[in-house]
């Protein structure tokens, strides 16, 4: 297990989840694209055609007591914690659909693969990837697909 920080679990798995998709995508299936936070990236109607990326959105977190009350050798009552952790993940093209699609699957594996996961020395409870939604049909020539992605860390 980690070691308890007391703080959150946001920024910290951000950085672990960059780490991840860098560390385990297959180029063999497909060409990986640029992968930032999305406040690396912010920029305002300017995209290269061939431009291939992932952007990642901190959305929210939920702090949640998730045991008994407890207390330390002084008297100081505390109890363990369970952080929810909510990202978006969006895949941007300018290439086409069929590539868009094939980062998305990609992603998929990944994700499905390390439910529970260990990385950078910190231990989460489990990363579950939710809904993928096409937003193909906003922009001329910009492939997009959105997913919302959940984590849970016990006591970071």
């Amino acid at each position: 297990m980690s070691v308890r920080s007391d703080g959150s679990a946001g920024l910290v798995f951000l950085n672990d989840f960059v780490d991840l998709l860098n560390t385990k995508w297959k180029s063999g299936n497909t060409k990986k694209p640029t992968i930032s936070l999305i406040w690396d990236r912010k920029v305002t109607g300017l995209m290269n055609r061939g431009a291939r990326d992932i952007l990642i959105t901190l959305d929210d977190e939920t702090f949640q007591i998730f045991s008994l009350q407890s207390r330390d050798g002084n008297g100081k009552p505390s109890w363990d914690w369970l952080h929810d952790v909510g990202l978006t993940v969006e895949i941007r093209t300018g290439t086409n659909v069929i590539d868009c699609l094939e980062i998305l699957n990609e992603l998929s594996r990944i994700l499905k693969e390390n439910v529970t996961l260990f990385i950078n020395g910190h231990e989460y409870v489990q990363m579950l990837p939710g809904t993928a939604i096409s937003r193909n049909e906003e922009f001329r020539n910009l492939f997009r697909w959105v997913m919302d992605l959940s984590v849970l860390k016990y006591n970071p």
